[in-house]
């Protein structure tokens, strides 16, 4: 599958307002995937960081058309504030399986107080490669929600991958 054929797949997902909501079932969250949402996960940038760790274009195609599903059954990883400083700005980071190797599909969500939260980026990492990739999301003067939980939603996320 291509961009052009991944982006038609998500546009017939969105309705007349031109977005559909997405909820978590593990946390109960809602994000948006929009317009500008399905432009950012099938970005050029987007499949590079999948071609980084592994994976091919069709691949991380594949994974984006997905997200509904994706999104549904992953779990928050990490949640920090904006790198850029913006005070109504944070980013959450879910993990899932996504179906094929040992590959996890790690989905951005980008929020705002005053806008809600939109679906950023999804990229594909290897299940090998998500202790660092956490370890590096990580701000710490930032808060987080307790190390338990984000401990405890690794541990689903790794017995769900090995399953």
């Amino acid at each position: 599958m291509g961009r052009d054929e991944a982006q038609n797949r998500l546009r017939g997902l969105l309705g007349d307002s031109g977005e559909v909501i997405l909820k978590n079932d593990n946390d109960g969250e809602e994000v948006r995937l929009s317009r500008s949402s399905i432009r950012k996960i099938t970005s050029p940038p987007s499949v590079r960081a999948s071609k980084r760790n592994g994976f091919t274009a069709e691949q991380h195609y594949e994974a984006a058309t997905g997200i509904t599903d994706l999104y549904k059954k992953s779990f928050k990883l990490v949640e920090r504030p904006d790198r850029n400083g913006e005070p109504d700005v944070f980013v959450q980071r879910y993990g899932v399986p996504a179906g094929f190797d040992d590959a996890i599909a790690f989905i951005t969500i980008k929020g705002s107080t005053v806008y809600g939260k939109k679906v950023h980026d999804i990229q594909l990492i290897k299940k090998g490669m998500l202790g660092g990739t956490l370890v590096d999301e990580r701000v710490p003067s930032s808060p987080q929600p307790a190390p338990s939980i984000l401990n405890y939603n690794i541990r689903k996320l790794e017995a769900a991958v090995n399953s």
